[in-house]
Order: C-alpha cells, then structure tokens, then sequence
C-alpha cells in the first residue's frame, strides 16, 4: 500500500474538485470536509487538482517499508506538507537552499520538483537544466510544466521569469523531511 496522496479540506460549501483535468468533479465538500485521494489518480508523477472554491491542499508521503513485510505499514516514516496554490505574482526565485540533501551532519535522499509557467525558463544557479529532469507536462493543466530532480545536493537559487514553486521531499527508512515554498 503506498500512502503517496492528497489531503485536501474545502474552505466552503459547495466545493467542487476537479482531478487531472476531468470536467466532472471527483466529489463536492461543504466547508471544513475532507477528500482523500486514492493513489489510483496520480498521473505519473504528478495530480493536478482544481477547486470551485479556495481549498488547503497537503500532500502525504512516506518512505519505505523498512522491515519488508507485505501488508504491515508500521515501519514507514510518514509526512504531510502544505502545497501552496500556483499564483503567476509570487516571486520568481527563490535565492538560497543551503545543503538540500542534509538535515545536521546527516545526508538523505530526495526529490526536488519545481513548477513553473509553461512559457517560462527555468535555471538553477544561473543555468539551464539538464532535460532528463524534464520539463513534464501536467496532465489537465497546459499553462504549467514541472521539473523532477533525484538525489540533489549542495546549495542552489531558483531562477523563473513569472513565479517558481519548489518542493524538496526526502528521507529514508526511519524519517520523512520535505518543505515548500
């Protein structure tokens, strides 16, 4: 079982989801009810969730069964962050992470995904990046297109022309970390 989901809360009645483009909503909230994706809705790598009204979206993750036993999901470490939503103003980079890999002494792996707009460049310490991180399309959104990169390490800034969010999402056997931004 994998615990790679969306949590999402509606801020107000009548809210509508739409999941991956579908023009039929995946389910209607009222305020303060929640929706717990099914993994089956992730599209690749990604889902792209659309609301009639303002909603908090988080995503749950985990790292792996640690004991190899089918069927017990005790040993997973688990997490949960906050996704922002995708806004054109928000600023175009993001000037410094410091040691992505590490939390103390200790290194980990990680994904680092970055959105972008589709007419956008995205460069990381003032370069371009390598396409086998992408860009990726986003099923049911053709205005944004994402990047994926394994395993990154040391320092970096963000750069985009109209607006950048980044997410860092790591761990091992014993312990989840991610942040947004």
């Amino acid at each position: 079982k994998q615990t790679e989901k969306a949590l999402i809360v509606a801020t107000k009645d009548n809210t509508k989801l739409f999941i991956n483009g579908n023009s039929s909503p995946a389910i209607t909230l009222n305020s303060r009810q929640y929706y717990l994706t099914p993994i089956s809705l992730f599209s690749g790598k990604d889902m792209y969730i659309n609301a009639s009204e303002p909603i908090y979206c988080f995503q749950l993750s985990s790292g792996t069964n640690k004991a190899g036993r089918e069927g017990d999901y005790s040993y997973f470490a688990e997490s949960m962050s906050y996704l922002q939503p995708f806004d054109s103003n928000i600023p175009g980079s993001i000037n410094k992470i410091i040691s992505a890999e590490k939390i103390g002494d200790n290194s980990y792996k990680n994904f680092l995904n970055i959105l972008i707009p589709n007419n956008n460049t995205l460069k990381i310490n003032n370069k371009g990046v390598d396409t086998q991180y992408g860009p990726y399309s986003i099923i049911g959104n053709d205005s944004y297109k994402y990047y994926s990169i394994k395993d990154f390490s040391g320092d970096a800034k963000l750069e985009s022309e109209n607006g950048l969010i980044a997410e860092l999402i790591g761990g091992s056997t014993e312990l989840v970390h991610g942040w947004s931004s």
